[in-house]
């Protein structure tokens, strides 16, 4: 793998100070549910609520509304409730924080123990100053964990969180996988140094022994703008205005792409950043596009899988892999 010039933004780093060296898709790494078990394409209950190309989530609901419908709870007292990691994140970054876009339509998951929906991880995320927030992200490979940058690396809280613990497929006071934590956090120049939106992505590594097959992975793609623009993009998981540990999910067109960026008005909340946006390609096979990191009221945006950033998912995996 060649190693990428030091001044380019997807240039990787880590809190270690590691140097690695290093219109269809060009597909990633991990893919799929490790127990093989296909789903039927059309099958509602089969695809866990996913949305194909031609139904809309009017359809949606209303092909199974005992399964789908909506729920709309108030935030609960819970003894721990940490803060969302994006809420240190101003307008001077270039960001605000994540929206609901008029009626709130997200969907609570409660099958979490089943794939995909385990292999998404609610992230709790301990700074350097004490502090703890909340954050989303998803197995690209069994030891390697992708999320948003700023939830790994958080420059007005000392830089780099002194750890992350990892709740794969929680719902609520159920934990199908237990929890991991883990210190080994890896991001990119663009973000680290130049703190820019377009590169707000990064990955966490498991320890050794730690890594779990059995939650499956998910696979990323490259696709053209063509390929994405009005794409049907499924977004799932844990944010902080619902209660705590549920994850919860809504699938909602693409509403523009650009080099860098995906935009759109899937509902999302602080707390979510970090998780993953797929599509069902022709063969009904999902692909990460993009890594959820922020929005407003007007729109939500993820950082795109672009050809450096797929290159860097890669290089993480294979080190995680590495032990």
């Amino acid at each position: 793998m060649t190693r990428p010039h030091p001044d380019d933004p997807h240039a990787p780093v880590s809190n270690a100070m590691i140097e690695l060296d290093g219109d269809d898709a060009d597909e990633g790494e991990g893919g799929d549910d490790p127990q093989g078990s296909p789903f039927a394409p059309g099958t509602l209950a089969a695809l866990g609520l996913e949305t194909l190309p031609g139904w809309t989530m009017a359809r949606l609901l209303s092909a199974d509304p005992d399964r789908l419908r909506a729920e709309s709870h108030e935030v609960e007292g819970d003894v721990w409730r940490p803060r969302a990691i994006d809420s240190l994140l101003a307008p001077a970054d270039g960001y605000a924080q994540e929206s609901v876009i008029g009626k709130d339509e997200r969907v609570r998951l409660h099958q979490t123990h089943r794939y995909p929906w385990r292999a998404i991880c609610e992230l709790r995320i301990h700074a350097k100053t004490g502090e703890v927030f909340a954050g989303t992200g998803w197995f690209a490979g069994p030891h390697t964990v992708i999320t948003a940058g700023h939830c790994v690396h958080l420059e007005r809280m000392g830089g780099w969180a002194a750890s992350v613990e990892l709740v794969p497929g929680r719902d609520g006071d159920d934990r199908p996988y237990s929890s991991i934590r883990a210190t080994q956090l890896r991001s990119v120049r663009g973000w680290t140094v130049d703190a820019h939106s377009r590169h707000d992505y990064g990955a966490i590594l498991l320890p050794k022994g730690q890594g779990l097959p059995e939650v499956g992975s998910f696979a990323t793609g490259v696709y053209s703008d063509a390929c994405l623009r009005g794409a049907y993009l499924n977004l799932a998981g844990y944010p902080a205005d619902k209660p705590l540990g549920t994850a919860w999910w809504m699938a909602r067109r693409a509403k523009t792409v650009d080099a860098d960026q995906l935009h759109y008005d899937i509902d999302t909340a602080i707390g979510q950043s970090g998780a993953p946006v797929w599509m069902l390609d022709h063969r009904c096979r999902r692909r990460v596009v993009g890594i959820h990191t922020s929005g407003s009221s007007l729109g939500n945006s993820a950082t795109r899988i672009t050809a450096q950033v797929l290159a860097n998912i890669r290089r993480w995996v294979a080190e995680g892999n590495a032990g």
